[in-house]
């Protein structure tokens, strides 16, 4: 079976890093300004498996996961193969190759469970999502952030993160008087609620609830 020649290792090794327990690829030394060092877009996929794109070309990160480990390019006689059947787990220990036959015998069983995922964002702290596998990609569920890795990986994939409750937001216009409005995350703007002689009438407004 072809596939497109993997980038040498030293510059795998100098254009990325590498978290075995996690399963996580992530930038040592981005392509480009505009790409946040330590962060892959999880969104970016192909089928369920996580890709990422080096010098305008794109590539499975387990194929590239294998050789920043080992040093060599996997088996072109064998194939690739994710143990728990999870193909957006890039975690070490659920990396093998193995035969074709074995793994297109697996893949007509494949079943993929919701699980954990983390990773550090850009400002160091550490992120804990809930993701479910579909056919094509996958969903996200936020669960929290989180001061250290071991805070995240704690995390219960079904304590899912709760939006804060919406506050009134007071504002004291040219005329004298106090607006009070709220952020509406549908519509993504602020809404006005009313005007009023004083900030603790504003204040005490309340947000209309949806119907």
């Amino acid at each position: 079976m072809y596939y497109k020649p993997l980038p040498d290792l030293d510059e795998l090794l100098h254009r990325f890093d590498y978290d075995p327990d996690t399963g996580y690829l992530t930038w040592r030394n981005p392509t480009f300004r505009t790409c946040a060092k330590g962060v892959i877009d999880p969104t970016a996929q192909c089928h369920g498996y996580r890709v990422v794109g080096l010098h305008g070309v794109t590539y499975l990160q387990h194929r590239i996961i294998w050789k920043w480990v080992t040093g060599n390019d996997p088996d072109p006689d064998l194939a690739m193969d994710h143990i728990d059947e999870d193909t957006g787990n890039n975690r070490w220990c659920n990396l093998r190759q193995t035969t074709f036959s074995d793994n297109a015998s697996r893949s007509s069983k494949h079943v993929r469970a919701v699980r954990l995922v983390v990773w550090q964002n850009r400002y160091g702290r550490w992120s804990a999502s809930r993701e479910t596998p579909h056919v094509g990609g996958a969903t996200r569920d936020h669960i929290g952030t989180f001061d250290t890795k071991a805070e995240a990986l704690s995390q219960d994939v079904n304590n899912i993160y709760e939006k804060p409750p919406l506050i009134t937001q007071v504002k004291q216009a040219t005329s004298g008087r106090w607006e009070a409005r709220y952020w509406d995350r549908e519509q993504k703007k602020k809404i006005q609620i009313g005007t009023f002689d004083t900030k603790e009438q504003a204040r005490a407004c309340k947000i209309p609830q949806a119907p």
